[in-house]
């Protein structure tokens, strides 16, 4: 039961906004693989000899101040890396139990936790379900092209584990959704990418987040051996400051990203894709995706506008407008409330 007892909150500036999204990452930059285009590896610099971990001052202090500065009834508590799994189940445990003690009545709180997959089992998966957590997996595609650059610290490729973690997943019916980067490696697969995550893993909700990392002619060619510890450099870390007008060798170019959002927009509607989408939050039905395709998506002749417009044909205009607008929101949008297909232009360096 939410405590009704829970200390009144301090003032708040008056422009502050009814909500927020926060991204906690408890355990820092620390992660238990060592992905090539990673970046956010390279911020364990900043902090040597430190164990980047989250006390239980500080977590507790965390949760009641997120729940406080809340004005609305729904608030998104948001675990990420680093790898949060590092910091053993024990400690989502007590968030849970912090969270049930500061929220004030009324208040639905929902849980979200971006991970690798590579520590789950049945200890963790069962208690996601339990508490009804919403889990982002890192996957970058079939085998070749996830393991491509998101390897261990051995380097060997982390595929097989990753689907380890993704059967306990789906054993304990765990919420889920896919967080894919699209770099050098699979910019020219995105019909395979797609149909592995929809027909395989049996994802929902996905997002492709393009990498690009910029570096300059002095530091492109260590930039391009990765952010971890390097014996040429001394054994120590590039620190990525996103500077420069170079770009590294795993970024995907503008016109390969925009082509590998097309194969995959393409393969959704003629797939009969449009289904109505659900907020992982709330379960509301998505307004303008009511009508279900039956057998093949409208028939298009070789592009995605095409296909774009005869879907636009076979929906109301007002929720065509709905649509547009929804498509535009969840460029940011970790979660889109309208849409399943989850396209982030921004350059990925946080972990999971």
């Amino acid at each position: 039961m939410a405590n009704e007892m829970a200390a009144p909150a301090r003032s708040r500036p008056v422009n502050a906004p009814p909500s927020f999204h926060l991204l906690a990452k408890p355990s820092g930059s620390t992660c238990n693989i060592d992905c090539a285009y990673c970046f956010f590896l390279s911020k364990e610099a900043l902090y040597p000899n430190d164990k980047h971990r989250m006390s239980a001052e500080t977590l507790e202090s965390y949760i009641r101040q997120l729940l406080e500065a809340h004005r609305t009834p729904e608030v998104t508590v948001a675990w990420q890396g680093g790898e949060p799994t590092l910091m053993k189940l024990e400690f989502f445990e007590k968030a849970v139990e912090l969270v049930e003690k500061y929220r004030t009545p009324g208040q639905t709180v929902q849980q979200t936790f971006q991970t690798n997959g590579l520590l789950l089992d049945d200890a963790w998966c069962a208690f996601f379900k339990k508490h009804n957590f919403l889990v982002g997996l890192s996957v970058d595609g079939p085998r070749e092209l996830h393991d491509a650059y998101r390897r261990d610290r051995k380097g060997q490729g982390t595929f097989d584990l990753v689907m380890r973690g993704w059967r306990f997943l789906k054993t304990h019916g765990v919420e889920f959704n896919i967080l894919c980067t699209v770099n050098a490696a699979n910019e020219k697969h995105g019909r395979r990418v797609y149909r592995f995550f929809r027909d395989e893993l049996g994802a929902k909700w996905m997002q492709f987040i393009p990498i690009v990392e910029r570096a300059t002619a002095d530091t492109l060619a260590i930039a391009n051996q990765g952010w971890s510890d390097r014996p040429g450099a001394g054994g120590k870390r590039l620190l990525y400051t996103q500077t420069g007008d170079l770009v590294t060798e795993r970024s995907v170019g503008g016109e390969q990203y925009g082509r590998f959002l097309i194969d995959i927009f393409e393969e959704w509607v003629r797939k009969g894709s449009y289904v109505p989408a659900r907020r992982p939050s709330t379960g509301r039905s998505d307004p303008w995706g009511s009508r279900r395709y039956k057998g093949s998506a409208p028939r298009s002749r070789g592009t995605a506008s095409s296909a774009y417009r005869a879907c636009r044909r076979r929906t109301c205009a007002s929720a065509a407008k709905r649509r547009d607008r929804a498509a535009a929101s969840s460029r940011y949008c970790r979660a889109s409330p309208w849409q399943n297909l989850n396209f982030l232009p921004a350059a990925r360096g946080q972990g999971a």
